[in-house]
């Protein structure tokens, strides 16, 4: 499976590792070793978008939050943040740009969540 995590701005690097402890929401907690996930840093907080993705090496789920630890695989080349999918948050047309929209804008807090199938091949082409 594949997920997001949102969190607080963070420094990256391909082959680091990354520590996310951050609520799960929109079955983040079906997280587990192994899974694909981005990382999107909160443009609230200092982030600029997605930033980088990886693999889970842990993960535990402890009161409904995440806690695991990332291998960055690759940081990104195409950059994506909120004023390219804003366009798309209130729009409900099942594309990838209004899914992620709502994941991100939806709750804003920081958080895991799954995605569908569809969002992470729009997400990984920004790795390409």
């Amino acid at each position: 499976m594949a997920f997001i995590a949102k969190i607080d701005a963070a420094e990256t690097a391909t082959g680091k590792n990354i520590r996310i402890d951050e609520r799960a929401m929109y079955n983040g907690k079906s997280i587990s070793s192994g899974d694909r996930i981005f990382i999107w840093t909160s443009e609230t907080s200092g982030g600029c978008g997605l930033i980088a993705v990886g693999n889970v090496k842990s993960c535990t789920i402890i009161r409904g939050r995440v806690i695991a630890e990332v291998l960055v695989e690759a940081t990104i080349r195409r950059q994506l943040n909120l004023s390219k999918i804003a366009p798309y948050r209130d729009v409900d047309d099942g594309s990838p740009e209004s899914e992620l929209a709502q994941l991100i804008y939806r709750h804003a807090h920081n958080k895991v969540a799954a995605l569908s199938e569809t969002v992470r091949e729009f997400l990984e082409e920004h790795f390409l």
